[in-house]
């Protein structure tokens, strides 16, 4: 199963705007809130490892896909512009080291648009070559970016929002805010494969994570922690995939 960091923990949410305390608004919302005069491009780097494990009964296959990308974020009217300024990609298996050329894609930008829930919506892409389309999913790198915004919380205390998120406040470093969140689900679906087979899917996602707002309350870093595990059976054979990720995010200075 060929799946990149990104779709391999489709269980992420995008909202987790309302608290006992009243509403947040995005994170993003927070960074980007000053005049459009005085706002100039600001910029994140991320970090994804993706462990995967895939069983059948006769053998067992892994590898290690690490992707890591610049961006340059800029508002032009309404509009976010998110620009992949570097690009690495690299797979680890036990053929060897492959580091995969992305310069057809480093560059590349994705536009999006505010949404009335205080999210982002991707309206366009950037094109990704085909050979790295095989490889990871970097089209997909916008649809769930940016972490969601934490509930209005004191010290030490906890709350679930609509999304099932399970939320806590750390002890606060400095002048830093920090939150935890841990969220999990269970999906079973069917897939028809090579037009003839119905596949039996069956999908559970763990998430532990947490976040650093600074003294604006706009989000320096986030760190996200996801478990993957599935299981297909159909036409007598069943593999199980695991998929262990560790997403890291820093705001740049």
């Amino acid at each position: 199963m060929n799946r990149g960091p990104r779709t391999e923990g489709r269980a992420r949410a995008r909202d987790g705007r309302l608290s006992r305390l009243g509403p947040r608004s995005s994170v993003l919302g927070l960074l980007l809130c000053a005049p459009l005069s005085a706002q100039q491009a600001s910029g994140y780097t991320e970090t994804i490892t993706s462990h995967i494990t895939s069983r059948t009964a006769s053998a067992e296959l892994g590898r290690t896909l690490v992707r890591e990308i610049a961006y340059r974020a800029s508002m032009r009217g309404d509009t976010l512009v998110m620009q992949a300024t570097m690009v690495r990609l690299e797979e680890q298996s036990e053929r060897g080291v492959v580091r995969h050329d992305t310069d057809g894609f480093t560059g590349g930008r994705w536009k999006l648009l505010p949404t009335g829930s205080g999210g982002w919506q991707v309206v366009e892409r950037p094109f990704v070559p085909p050979a790295l389309v095989e490889v990871n999913d970097l089209a997909a790198a916008m649809d769930d970016f940016f972490p969601p915004a934490p509930p209005l919380l004191p010290r030490d205390g906890r709350f679930r929002d609509s999304a099932g998120r399970a939320w806590r406040r750390l002890a606060d470093s400095a002048a830093v805010q920090r939150f935890r969140w841990e969220r999990a689900s269970t999906l079973d679906t069917t897939a028809v494969a090579r037009d003839t087979i119905l596949l039996r899917i069956e999908e559970s996602v763990r998430e532990v994570s947490q976040l650093q707002l600074d003294a604006r309350g706009a989000p320096s870093g986030w760190t996200r922690e996801i478990e993957t595990e599935m299981l297909s059976r159909g036409a007598g054979r069943g593999v199980r995939a695991t998929v262990r990720q560790r997403i890291e995010v820093r705001r740049l200075p």
